[in-house]
């Protein structure tokens, strides 16, 4: 959900750009940024991800999309939620086809960066990753390894001890039931 609230977060500006177009005409940004920002963003998201399985991908473009599809829902109707501004019917349906509009052209976008992102990510950052895990499962092992010399050098030491004391002791045992049946 986190990822999902970062690509939103990032991509929320572009969108309101196409959906608000004074915005966009003010800020210069075209309709190919709006595409492209969670695009990237996805794809960045994705390869951050690329150690988990693409469900945890997928699962983030999801979020991302409810999440940017609500805060767009939220700014355009805040107007009308603060009581600002009492709207006409005909600026619900413009919010609605600005709304399906805006899904038309960020879902896939998302999907296209994760995918992608994802196949970067493992095909790039997995094979690190994956080299990275095998040098520390050897020095892992070699220091299984050396601790088990050590366990067994020292409990090879504590039998010795044990077996001298045991060995000691059972000589008391002798010499003392020697003497008691001596008497």
């Amino acid at each position: 959900m986190f990822w999902g609230l970062v690509i939103a977060l990032i991509s929320l500006p572009f969108y309101l750009s196409i959906v608000i177009p004074e915005i966009g005409s003010t800020m210069g940004i075209d309709s190919f940024s709006v595409f492209m920002a969670p695009l990237f963003a996805s794809f960045l998201v994705s390869v951050i991800l690329c150690d988990s399985g693409i469900t945890r991908s997928l699962i983030a473009m999801v979020f991302a999309s409810i999440f940017l599809m609500a805060l767009l829902l939220f700014i355009l109707m805040y107007p009308s939620l603060a009581g600002l501004v009492w709207f006409l019917d005909n600026y619900y349906i413009d919010i609605g086809t600005k709304m399906i509009l805006s899904f038309v052209i960020l879902f896939p976008s998302l999907l296209i960066g994760g995918v992608t992102g994802k196949v970067f990510g493992e095909f790039f950052i997995s094979e690190q990753t994956k080299r990275e895990k095998r040098e520390l499962n050897e020095r892992m092992r070699e220091w299984k390894e050396t601790l088990e010399k050590v366990l067994q050098e020292k409990l090879e030491e504590e039998m010795r001890q044990r077996e001298k004391r045991d060995h000691l002791s059972g000589r008391k045992e002798n010499t003392e039931d020697f003497e008691i049946g001596g008497f």
